[in-house]
């Protein structure tokens, strides 16, 4: 039986487009007979909210320690550990806070931001042990290396035929995501295939932050845009009549993954990304995933060929059930090798 089984776990999860995998983290952990209160990470998802957290919780960590107080006055009970994810708006004061509240409880952070486009390096020693998806930052912070997981949904999904599209993605505009999305349609349709787009922004604000930082034409049309979430019925139903996912990594994300290419995994569903460090993880096959640059080129043999069956012992290693074991008991130099191809040097990937 794992350390955390049957234990109190007080779990902090991200919402929005990211609410159904904390969700399943919640829920796995239930399965296995923890006691789970769980609250957001951050005390709003409102983008101004979003933006005032990011600029102030430095040099006014109160503003977000009023938010860990009213969690404190509500959870009057023992627990064993204290979990946070992402952690975005959390800072040492905040944590110190929990600690004195909670003296017996383990505090563990799991990262799924690069710190590159979202700072935590500040709160790393203030945890017991810390766990980044990224293998660059594990490495330069000393922290353990575990990659995202797919969810149990992701592993039911039946393929609906015929196919109906070559590609398909939903993208959150972020980075030059946006300028990627808009290369490949023009691609895909001088190639004459389907595909199906998602532009996300979370909201209207969101929308005019992303025009300032150039991340969009400032003339771009609103209507191109969702400003709700494709939920994951939807999100299976499109998959299931997809050839392959496309994946665009921020630009400052060159030493770890999305999600997307573990949901490709266990969908059975081919990849193409611009990210070339998923060619040194376990699952990389050349039949299944494909890399691509600026000047975009899809093999036509790659479209054409069947998906290459990846081993259960390998899809198994991204499952929620196994991504929360090694939360608890992965050990940091075995984490710098677990989940790459044995000709993979990691060293090579850190200083990319």
């Amino acid at each position: 039986m794992e350390e955390y089984c049957g234990s109190n776990i007080l779990l902090f999860i991200p919402g929005g487009v990211n609410t159904l995998y904390g969700k399943a983290i919640y829920n796995c952990l239930v399965s296995k007979g923890c006691n789970v209160s769980v609250y957001p990470e951050r005390p709003s998802s409102k983008t101004v909210d979003k933006i005032v957290l990011r600029l102030v919780k430095r040099t006014m960590p109160s503003y977000f320690c009023s938010y860990i107080k009213h969690v404190i006055q509500l959870e009057r009970k023992y627990f064993d550990f204290i979990f946070v994810i992402r952690g975005e708006g959390f800072s040492p004061v905040a944590v110190d806070m929990l600690r004195d509240a909670y003296p017996m409880a383990k505090l563990i952070l799991y990262t799924w931001d690069v710190f590159a486009t979202n700072d935590l390096s500040w709160i790393v020693k203030s945890f017991d042990r810390t766990i980044s998806f990224d293998i660059g930052d594990a490495k330069k912070y000393k922290m353990v290396f575990r990659p995202s997981f797919f969810l149990p949904e992701h592993l039911t999904l039946s393929k609906i035929e015929p196919i109906k599209y070559d590609l398909f993605m939903v993208g959150t505009i972020s980075s030059d995501r946006y300028y990627w999305m808009k290369r490949m349609e023009r691609y895909l349709q001088n190639k004459g295939m389907n595909y199906f787009f998602y532009y996300y922004i979370p909201s209207y604000p969101s929308l005019i932050q992303a025009k300032i930082r150039g991340n969009i034409p400032l003339l771009c049309n609103k209507k191109e845009f969702h400003f709700t979430p494709l939920s994951i019925e939807d999100q299976s139903y499109y998959i299931a009549q997809s050839k392959c996912f496309f994946d665009v990594q921020h630009r400052l994300q060159t030493t770890s993954l999305n999600r997307r290419p573990f949901e490709a995994l266990a969908t059975r569903t081919k990849l193409v990304t611009n990210s070339n460090c998923v060619c040194d993880y376990n699952f990389y096959r050349k039949n299944n995933i494909c890399v691509v640059s600026d000047d975009i080129d899809i093999p036509e043999n790659f479209m054409t060929s069947p998906f290459e069956d990846v081993p259960d012992s390998i899809k198994s290693l991204y499952t929620v059930d196994a991504w929360l074991n090694d939360i608890w008991r992965l050990d940091l130099e075995e984490s710098y090798l677990k989940f790459f191809n044995s000709n993979c040097k990691t060293d090579e990937i850190f200083h990319r």
